[in-house]
């Protein structure tokens, strides 16, 4: 069985239910916009303002096992949001490009967990894209 994601480019993506349960997250239900927002200069993103990472920038990267995701990075960001632990906040690109106002530039998991589980927002910092990710 497969947890249906719906990304904000009018794509699905699907995480096996192994996933799911291996990180605890059978019943869990968001109290919050996002998970905890780390010390810093942080500031909640909407996640339907970050352009994901397209099916050719996840070509190529190491250790990818579904979907272009890897298993053990998933399960370990989902448990963290499961047990309400602080995770990084993700690295954004300012770059308004088809109706988006960020490109994701580093945190790829934390950004597909956080929408898996029907977070709206993210915890987030302005960062730096290599040339050869920019749409």
């Amino acid at each position: 069985m497969m947890r249906e994601i719906q990304l904000p480019v009018g794509k699905m993506i699907s995480l096996p239910s192994e996933w799911w349960q291996a990180a605890g997250m059978d019943g869990f239900k968001p109290i919050s916009a996002a998970y905890g927002l780390p010390e810093g200069d942080v500031f909640l993103a909407p996640l339907s303002s970050i352009m994901p990472m397209t099916d050719t920038q996840m070509i190529g990267r190491s250790r990818l096992t579904f979907n272009g995701l890897d298993r053990d990075r998933m399960v370990s960001a989902l448990s963290a949001i499961a047990t309400g632990a602080t995770l990084p906040p993700i690295k954004l690109f300012p770059h308004r490009h088809q109706g988006f106002e960020f490109l994701l530039a580093d945190g790829m998991h934390r950004f597909y967990a956080s929408m898996a589980v029907g977070f709206t927002h993210i915890p987030a910092i302005e960062g730096w894209v290599h040339e050869r990710d920019r749409p």
